[in-house]
């Protein structure tokens, strides 16, 4: 049961014992003449009815400070998934750049060589001797270049090898590095298949917190009822398990205890 809602039934359990105990104090009086004492009973409820108030009020506040602690979680969800948004953005503009500074410096070079061309037309033609210049890079090798520059920069996946931009992997306790794909992988597979369950890198269990960004609500809702499910299916085989050890432990007394023969 979700803490919300636990708290909720608490509070309508009080609510109502309240109620009832303002309703019976409210049909006794009068009944007693003023030489009379009241009931011991009454003054009872009377107490009681002073400590379901207070208690009352603790669950309420205890609600509304958990009313705020799921809008502060429900919140930073929204703010990391913002965040992995924008720092997708910005590699995208940085590279987009990058290969936009190369293009403008390759059409820069073409253009100063058609400018020196027609100069280089009246000048004497120099020997093979005197060309001691290597050759120079195209703009698809600068590109390349480039691009091998930027992906130095990247994370490698320690399932698939492939490298991606750090807001596209998880780095787990084991320093271990999962992609997206192959974390989101981890988690479904090990909804399907209890031996997988819970998902783990070097034994150590991964939460799910780890991957909730990339799971959508459905595949969230049946990781959970896996959970259930095989924490249900472990503990009832450990007790099958210790039935059969039982009984097994048993005959082996009947058969030990029998008479001896001299």
């Amino acid at each position: 049961m979700e803490p919300f809602s636990q708290l909720e039934e608490e509070i309508f359990a009080i609510t109502q014992q309240l109620w009832e105990v303002e309703e019976y104090l409210k049909s006794q009086k009068g009944k007693c003449r003023a030489d009379e004492r009241p009931v011991d009973n009454q003054t009872f409820l009377r107490e009681s009815q002073e400590e379901l108030r207070a208690h009352l009020r603790l669950l309420e506040d205890k609600k509304l400070s958990t009313s705020i602690a799921l809008a502060v979680d429900s919140d930073r969800l929204v703010l990391a998934a913002l965040a992995r948004e924008e720092a997708q953005a910005s590699d995208d503009r940085r590279l987009a750049i990058r290969l936009s500074e190369k293009n403008d410096d390759a059409d820069l070079s073409a253009t100063d060589s058609d400018v020196e061309q027609p100069q280089a037309a009246c000048e004497p033609q120099a020997s093979d001797d005197d060309c001691v210049a290597g050759p120079s890079m195209t703009f698809r090798e600068r590109q390349a270049q480039e691009l091998e520059k930027i992906a130095a920069t990247e994370t490698r996946c320690s399932v698939c090898y492939e490298s991606y931009f750090a807001h596209k992997v998880t780095q787990l306790k084991c320093k271990h590095t999962y992609c997206d794909n192959c974390l989101k992988d981890l988690f479904l597979r090990a909804t399907k298949d209890s031996t997988l369950f819970p998902p783990r890198c070097c034994r150590e269990p991964i939460h799910l917190e780890s991957a909730q960004l990339l799971m959508s609500e459905t595949e969230i809702s049946e990781f959970k009822c896996a959970e259930i499910e095989f924490s249900t299916t472990d503990h009832a085989n450990v007790e099958q398990s210790s039935a059969t050890s039982v009984a097994y432990a048993g005959r082996r007394a009947d058969v030990n205890c029998g008479p001896k023969i001299d």
